[in-house]
């Protein structure tokens, strides 16, 4: 109840059993919107409004080995100072409902996206580790292979149009923690059902 900072953020959830260019597509959107410096949340609110002094996204993807038929998801969040908390809100909110297509941010989140893969590859010393981490999920190869391979011929109107097929119109949840003082709840209210939670109901 005293902190000074909050957390905004968004999460949802993505249609099952994705085929390995949708699965991709959820990758390149989810780190457009929130994955790294030329994310459209690290620029629209830290960036360009000074709103925020951390912002974060990515995908969330079941294992497809064995639960290929399970929802796919997102999340983003930012961190911003209390009494920034609406104003913030309503930016992420006009993000996920009007996300504006910038190519060139697209194409910085296809590179980002294949420097992680790069660069997450284990050292020697570690793929045993790591190939029997995989076999044991059920995997006959490194998911990554086919993400490497895709995201490359993918364009910026698809991952525009997965979308305005799969994310703009589909229900998402807002969360919200911090100091309940600093929030505007008739507002708030306006974007949805409204659920508190206090610690215990979270943290036992």
């Amino acid at each position: 109840p005293d902190t000074r900072q909050t957390y905004v953020g968004v999460y949802g959830s993505v249609k099952p059993s994705l085929t390995d260019r949708e699965t991709a597509l959820l990758r390149l959107w989810s780190q457009y919107m929130g994955g790294g410096m030329s994310s459209l949340l690290f620029q629209e609110i830290r960036e360009f409004r000074a709103m925020a002094y951390s912002t974060a996204g990515r995908d969330i993807i079941p294992n497809r080995a064995r639960h290929s038929d399970h929802p796919a998801g997102y999340i983003a969040y930012l961190g911003t100072q209390g009494d920034k908390t609406m104003q913030a809100l309503s930016v992420l909110d006009s993000l996920m409902v009007n996300m504006p297509l910038v190519e060139q941010n697209v194409a910085s989140a296809k590179q980002e996206i294949l420097n992680d893969i790069n660069n997450t590859y284990p050292t020697f010393r570690l793929l045993p580790d790591v190939v029997a981490s995989y076999r044991s999920a059920g995997y006959t190869q490194v998911p990554q292979t086919v993400t490497a391979s895709v995201v490359p011929t993918l364009t910026a109107r698809d991952m525009y149009d997965f979308y305005q097929h799969e994310i703009q119109p589909k229900p998402r949840a807002y969360f919200i923690i911090g100091n309940k003082r600093q929030l505007d709840m008739q507002r708030l209210a306006s974007y949805g059902r409204v659920v508190e939670l206090k610690k215990d109901d979270i943290m036992r």
